[in-house]
Order: structure tokens, then C-alpha cells, then sequence
């Protein structure tokens, strides 16, 4: 094994001799470098291979913690996904100042900061970040945090209670998922004022922050974080089916036939699709798959309030398959989709026929009992250009 010889990043400035910097590399090579800058900010550099020259590219470096006018930060970790998509995670306060300054509670010296997990997100390759704050609701630091060691650190109160460092990692939907000690367990910590420095408990509580919802860093798994199979919630209408010159298509749009709301993002995925020569596939998905997985996004369908409503129809999109024989074929669809805490999918769906000119429909029924392991089955014959779909138990 031979190693090249070590290369600088041009612009980092990283505070020296007490918090490592962290790296996590895409997909593709992309190395995300987050660090914490001498001057306190949550920096980010981004390096790509020049194959030509054999060397690595480095970006500026940005402050990632700019929208919370984070002022120091620590124990930074970063994970990446697909070669555009990282994190980095770090604990961040806006309190300026040397935050090693032991707290004293009783006397009110030393460091005065209240210090929150962040999470800064690209989709992008690093050209922008979003950031947020993963607890706004529960600090996990008040005061100083010294990370210089057990020796120096050997004080009262335990300042060193946050230990070494934290981690990030992906799950296998690209979900981020954050490790780290919390300092601020109880209820007298946790509602303490937004800048009260004084209530610390000084523990170190096993924590895992996890995203719930939104997009991840595996773009496969976008629109599918934070959702549940609602199939046996909801129905079909399709309208004018088409076939020819090697293809076929149709518009679908989908009906909640339950009570419940469905809240975005709302998705319609193939679980399979078969035909007498195996030869149709998807044309036109939303995530460019061209059988099963493949999907459609109909979260912005059901309108700006982000609500699939019991009883509401969405708009229609056009579905288009790739049919060389213009043969008939089956495609078996779920719905997914987000539920409030508590909700359960129950069942209710029927199924319908349409010609080129009529409309396939759901009974409109509320549901009664819940129906678990469904999918809806679309077959079109384009010989007859007929539509017909039903609720399928599996």
C-alpha cells in the first residue's frame, strides 16, 4: 500500500489542537470536509478528483451555520450518500467566546452558551446547504464543554460530560441518523430558558437523532421517508387510455376513500408489471425507474395545503409505458403516503372499468376495516383500449 503526499486544503483554518474534522465521501468520489474554523464557524469544504493533474479541487470553505448565527461549534460529522447529497452535523451555539471557559453556575462565570445539535443538508454537491436546528426544543448543552482531554478536563462541574466527539451515518434509505451525548435530560434543563447557561446536568445520555421526514441522501428513496403504505385507503380514476407506435399511456389520478387525511409527500409506486412478452416497462417515472420501483410524485395534486382530505380526488397525471407489441399488460401499484400519529390505514377501495371515453371510480364507501397487504391492479388491453383495476389482497 503507497500513500500520496498529504494535501492541504487551501482556505481551512481549523481550530487548532481540539476538535478533529470529519469527512464523508459520495457515491462517486465527492469528498465533503467538515471541520470547525478557528474562528468558531461550521465550515464545509468540497473536494473532487482532477484526474488530469492528480490532485484534489477543493471549494471555498462555507459556514454552514450562518442562519442560526452560530458563532462556536464542535465535535463536527459528516456522512454522504449519492455523490451530490451530504451532512454534517455538528453542536452549535450562537454564544461567541473561548466556550472551554469553565461554567460556574453558582457565580454566573465562565462560559455562557446553550448548544443545539444541527444538521446542514446538500442536494446539490455542495453549491448550497440548508441547515436546521434537530433539537429546538431540548438543548443538549448548557454552558462550556471542554474537549481538551481527561487530564485538563478533570474539574467540577463535569464539563467533559459530551466526551469525544458525535457520528453520522445513512440507513439503508438513506435516512440520516445522528449519534451523540446529551448533557440536558431533565425537565428542569430542558425548559430552562433559550439562554439560560446555568441549568446543565452535566450527563451523558446515550442519543440518537434521526430524519423523519423529507428527502435523504439516496435520491432512489426520495418521497418514501416519513410515509406508510396507504393503498387500502385509496382508489382510482383513469381517463383517456391511448396505444400506438410502440406505446401506451394513460391518466390516473387517485381518490381517498377513507375518513383520514393523507398528508404529503404522496407517491404511486409499481410493485410489478407484467405482460405476455415481459417487454413493457415504464416510460415516464418521476424517479426515471422503468419497472418495479418505479414512481410517480402526486404530492403537488392534492393541492398547496400539503393534504390528501378523506373523500378528495387529485389531479390527473399521464402515465406512459413502453408496449413494442401492443400487447395488454397488468401493473400493480401501492400508494404511499403520510399518516398523522396514530392513524391506521384502513380499507375501502372497489374497483372499476373504462373505456376511451368513460371514467374508472371507487364506490365511495368509508372504510370499516382496515386492509393490509393490498395493491392495486391496472390492466390495459389495447386492442379494446379499456382500462379495468381492482383491489387485490396479497
Amino acid at each position: 500500500m503507497t500513500w500520496s503526499q498529504p494535501q492541504l486544503i487551501p482556505d481551512s483554518n481549523p481550530a487548532p489542537g481540539i476538535v478533529d474534522p470529519s469527512i464523508g465521501i459520495g457515491s462517486k468520489g465527492t469528498i465533503y470536509y467538515g471541520y470547525a474554523n478557528s474562528n468558531g464557524a461550521p465550515s464545509m469544504a468540497v473536494g473532487h478528483l482532477d484526474k488530469v493533474n492528480h490532485k484534489i479541487v477543493w471549494s471555498p470553505s462555507q459556514d454552514v451555520g450562518t442562519p442560526y448565527g452560530i458563532k462556536n461549534a464542535t465535535f463536527p460529522a459528516v456522512v454522504a450518500g449519492d455523490d451530490d447529497r451530504a451532512a454534517f452535523a455538528f453542536l452549535g451555539t450562537p454564544t461567541g467566546g473561548y466556550y472551554q471557559d469553565q461554567t460556574q453556575p453558582s457565580s454566573g462565570a465562565g462560559f455562557q452558551g446553550v448548544w443545539h445539535l444541527y444538521v446542514a443538508v446538500t442536494y446539490n454537491g455542495g453549491q448550497t446547504w440548508t441547515t436546521i436546528d434537530a433539537t429546538p426544543n431540548d438543548p443538549v448543552q448548557r454552558g462550556s464543554i471542554c474537549n481538551s482531554g481527561t487530564v485538563i478536563c478533570s474539574r467540577t462541574p463535569n464539563d467533559r460530560n459530551l466526551l469525544d466527539f458525535i457520528d453520522a451515518t445513512i440507513d439503508r434509505q438513506g435516512r440520516v441518523l445522528v449519534a451523540y451525548a446529551d448533557g440536558c435530560t431533565s425537565p428542569t434543563c430542558i425548559n430552562a430558558g433559550p439562554t439560560d447557561y446555568r441549568k446543565n446536568d452535566y450527563v451523558r445520555k446515550a442519543s440518537i437523532a434521526r430524519l423523519t421526514t423529507g428527502r435523504g441522501l439516496l435520491a432512489e428513496f426520495d418521497g418514501l421517508i416519513g410515509t406508510q403504505d396507504v393503498t387500502s385507503m385509496v382508489g382510482l380514476q383513469m381517463t383517456n387510455p391511448k396505444s400506438g407506435a410502440g406505446a401506451a399511456s394513460f391518466d390516473l389520478a387517485l381518490k381517498n376513500n377513507s375518513t383520514q387525511t393523507i398528508f404529503t409527500p404522496l407517491t404511486l409506486m409499481v410493485s410489478n408489471i407484467s405482460s405476455a412478452s415481459g417487454r413493457v416497462t415504464v416510460a415516464n417515472a418521476s424517479n426515471g425507474k422503468t419497472g418495479v420501483g418505479a414512481s410517480w410524485d402526486y404530492s403537488a395534486l392534492v393541492g398547496n395545503d400539503n393534504m390528501f382530505t378523506g373523500g378528495e380526488t387529485s389531479l390527473s397525471r399521464n402515465l406512459k409505458f413502453n408496449n413494442p407489441n401492443n400487447e395488454p399488460f397488468t401493473v400493480t401499484f401501492r400508494v404511499v403516503g403520510a399518516l398523522a400519529s396514530g392513524g391506521t390505514s384502513g380499507g375501502g377501495s372497489s374497483g372499476g372499468t373504462s373505456g376511451s371515453s368513460s371514467t374508472a371510480s371507487t364506490s365511495g364507501s368509508s372504510p370499516t376495516a382496515p386492509l393490509t397487504n393490498a395493491v392495486l391492479s391496472v390492466t390495459y388491453n389495447p386492442l379494446l383500449n379499456t382500462l379495468t383495476w381492482q383491489v387485490m389482497k396479497q
